[in-house]
């Protein structure tokens, strides 16, 4: 029978089994594979976040007029996106992330043009703000993609956790 009175439980069958540290099993050893799996998608997401944000604060370098604060209001939706697209890439689920990797691809084309644009004139420019707010609408087309592709993906197939070793 058990000893409440004592300060921690005891069993008589096995006096020093329930505290004994040396009783407890190690932690599994994992492998350098096992925690880029585990890690990856955040580490893609991380880097697609980035990414997100310096075409965002390119784009916003060609603006004639102060709206300094537009790049950082909108860095959580950007790292939202981010997000997304590094959890469609982890889950290999190409055809949802397509519309969010052309979306990326065409506004890193108008920041492209934006930038070589600021090399050829000088001042104000129409052409220069154009291409500014086609990759600002561009880059918000490929972050609402890459959530709806998320969405879409996580609905039909959804996550599930591994099965039990036992």
């Amino acid at each position: 029978m058990t000893d409440w009175s004592t300060p921690a439980p005891v069993n008589p069958e096995k006096p020093n089994w329930l505290h004994d540290q040396a009783q407890l099993p190690g932690p599994p050893v994992r492998r350098l594979t096992e925690y880029a799996a585990i890690l990856g998608p955040l580490v893609l997401g991380l880097v697609f976040t980035g990414a997100l944000v310096a075409l965002a604060f390119w784009s916003r370098a060609s603006w004639e007029s102060h709206r300094d604060w537009v790049v950082p209001v909108t860095v959580p939706l950007l790292a939202i996106g981010g997000v997304a697209i590094g959890y469609l890439a982890a889950r290999r689920a190409w055809a949802a992330a397509g519309p969010a990797f052309f979306l990326l691809a065409l506004a890193a084309a108008f920041v492209a043009s934006n930038i070589w644009r600021g090399t050829a004139t000088e001042g104000s420019d129409g052409l220069r703000d154009a291409l500014s707010i086609m990759s600002g609408v561009t880059i918000a087309l490929a972050v609402a993609a890459a959530v709806g592709g998320m969405v879409f993906v996580e609905k039909t197939r959804p996550t599930r956790p591994p099965a039990a070793e036992m």
